[in-house]
This record gives C-alpha cells, structure tokens and sequence, in this order.
C-alpha cells in the first residue's frame, strides 16, 4: 500500500473503474479492515476475515454487483450494490463504499458512485439507497452532489468509542 505523500500525486484522471473480481478478495478484505481500524465510517467494529470473505464470494456476486477503483493497478474503493431481498422491493439497490484511506478526496468516491449509479440503472433499479454516518461530511457532500437526499435520521444509531452517531439515510431515483 502506498504512503499517503505518494498517493498524493494522483488526480481523478488516474482512477480507473472495474467490476470486481475473485483476485481482488484479498485486497478487498485488507481495504475494509484498514477502514474498520479508522472507528469513524462503518457501524462495524469488527475485522472480517479472508474465509469468511471468499466463501461467501461467488454467492454474492452472483446477486449482487461490487465495482472496484484502481489507481495505477492497485485497488483503492469499492462500491457494492446490494438488491434488496423483499419481493416488493426488488426495484431499490443499496449502496456502500469504501475507500482506502490513503487514497480520499482523489476523486476515487466520485468515480465509484458515478459508476454505481450507471450500473443500477442498467440493471433495471428504480431507486439506490445508502446510509451515511452524520459525522462523515464529505461523503454527504459527494451524495447529495450526485442527487441524493435525506429522507431520514435514526439519532444515536451507533455508539463507537463512547460517542453517539446518528444515521442519515439517503435514497436517489433513477427513474
């Protein structure tokens, strides 16, 4: 993993997206544990581990779509786009992304969630949905650039490190 002066050179220009494949578990799985770590952007605090992540692998995929950012090979983010399991609700994807730390606010969040918003459309969605801590402002400030909009607030969701953080929720239509 680069340094974060070396990544610092790269532009959105250098961000190349890519449907994931079953090579990139391994990084994958290193990515959202390096985020994890961060205690500031996901509601788990627990690391997952490379079993876990590859048998579960070709089931997942096979519903769902992950989209992976690369900067010069390596892989960066990613944005899963997950259907969602009720009958009724087959029309809404939800999202998540994850971005390496080293690597934010280089255009990779952009790139990814343009990219997820394509392949929803494409796969027939009518609406994306996604969920945002309240503390990550620049992931609010990207979503709602790309036309998403609160529609919702769970207060005091998530207790992490004995701070209280309200969930924002968030949807987009695609129709």
């Amino acid at each position: 993993m680069s340094t974060r002066n070396e990544s610092s050179k790269y532009t959105a220009k250098d961000v190349k997206i890519r449907y994931a494949t079953k090579e990139d578990v391994v990084i994958l799985k290193k990515m959202f544990n390096k985020v994890v770590q961060e205690k500031r952007f996901l509601p788990t605090l627990q690391e997952i581990d490379i079993e876990e992540v590859e048998n579960g692998w070709l089931d997942f995929r096979f519903q769902n779509s992950i989209v992976v950012a690369e900067i010069k090979g390596e892989v960066v983010g990613q944005v899963q786009l997950e259907r969602l399991e009720d009958a009724a609700a087959q029309h809404v994807c939800e999202i998540g992304i994850i971005i390496d730390p080293d690597y934010r606010g280089k255009g990779v969040g952009s790139a990814l969630l343009e990219k997820a918003i394509q392949t929803a459309k494409h796969l027939g969605f009518e609406k994306i949905t996604l969920s945002v801590f309240s503390t990550n402002n620049k992931a609010i400030k990207l979503y709602t650039k790309l036309g998403f909009i609160e529609v919702g607030r769970r207060e005091k969701q998530f207790k992490i490190m004995n701070k209280y953080i309200d969930e924002i929720l968030m949807e987009r239509f695609l129709t």
